[in-house]
C-alpha cells in the first residue's frame, strides 16, 4: 500500500510551524499512521489538538512525513548556512554539520548572491 505524501506547506497549514517542525524532526522521511488516540506517537510528538487536526483531514491513512530542512541533507545544509551567516568559516561549518567543504562554499556563494545590493535599513539611503 502506497503512503500519501504530505508536503511541508500542507503540514504547516494544518498544525502550525512548531508542531510541523517537531514532527519533521522526529519522523521526517518515514511513514506513519495519523492516529489521534491518547498516547499515540503522533499525540506525543505534536500534541492532541494538532493530532486531531491532522486526523480530521487525512484520517488513519498512512502518510509519508516530509523532511523539509529538519533532517537529512537539507537539515545539514540549512544548519551550515545558519552557521556561516553567524560568521563561521565554510570549513568549520562543514565540519560541524557533516557536509563537504565544497558544499559549504556553494551554500555561501548562493547566499551571498541572494543578498540585496543595498541594505534597505541603511538610514543614508532614505
Amino acid at each position: 500500500m502506497t503512503a500519501r505524501t504530505l508536503t511541508v506547506q500542507a503540514l504547516v497549514e494544518v498544525v502550525g510551524d512548531a508542531a510541523a517542525l517537531k514532527l519533521m524532526q522526529a519522523r521526517g522521511g518515514s511513514q506513519m499512521r495519523l492516529s489521534a488516540r491518547k498516547g499515540s506517537l503522533l499525540v506525543r510528538l505534536v500534541g492532541a489538538d494538532a493530532a486531531k487536526a491532522l486526523n480530521a483531514i487525512y484520517g488513519m491513512e498512512r502518510v509519508l512525513v516530509p523532511m523539509g530542512t529538519a533532517r537529512g541533507r537539507g537539515g545539514r545544509q540549512a544548519a551550515a548556512a545558519q552557521l556561516m551567516a553567524d560568521g563561521v568559516s565554510a570549513a568549520k561549518a562543514a565540519l560541524a554539520t557533516d557536509i563537504h567543504e565544497r558544499t559549504a562554499m556553494r551554500i555561501r556563494a548562493k547566499t551571498k548572491a541572494a543578498l540585496p545590493l543595498f541594505d534597505r535599513a541603511d538610514p543614508r539611503r532614505t
